[in-house]
């Protein structure tokens, strides 16, 4: 999608909701923070691409008028002011109707988690490699490679 604007950088409208998106100030340059701002970084950054925030004259995240149109940054997407909106969404059908959603991201109740990865000892480990499987190999290997597990 590509908005009717020339900056090298994308704009992105924005609306509060909290935890997800809190933002602390309403004049720009805008300050947001919250678990979906992360997410967008992180999107922006692997794609490599800069950004700049916009909010709707509402505030509102939008909804459908009579004629068609749209209110709120649902609207300025629609209209196509913006490339996308860094604000996060519930699917419905009229609103899929007006503008083209990603994939969905789960976010829980308060946070965006995950287990970490840590490195852990196992005593057992040596003899990982060896199942079942790896003994029916050993005619194969006997035959062509000289080791002390042949014979």
């Amino acid at each position: 999608m590509t908005a009717n604007h020339s900056s090298p950088c994308l704009k992105l409208a924005i609306a509060g909701w909290d935890p997800f998106i809190q933002v602390t100030n309403d004049t720009p340059p805008y300050e947001i923070k919250g678990p979906a701002v992360d997410v967008i970084n992180l999107i922006m950054g692997q794609l490599g691409y800069c950004y700049t925030l916009t909010r709707p004259p509402d505030n509102d995240w939008g909804f459908p008028l009579p004629n068609g149109s749209w209110t709120g940054s649902i609207g300025m997407l629609h209209r196509k002011e913006v490339d996308m909106s860094a604000t996060v969404y519930m699917v419905t059908e009229s609103r899929s109707t007006a503008i083209d959603f990603s994939e969905g991201v789960y976010m829980g109740e308060q946070t965006i988690s995950y287990v970490r990865p840590t490195l852990t000892s196992d005593i057992a480990g040596f003899v990982k490699p060896y199942v079942p499987g790896v003994r029916l190999l050993y005619p194969f290997i006997c035959d062509n490679i000289a080791l002390p597990v042949c014979t």
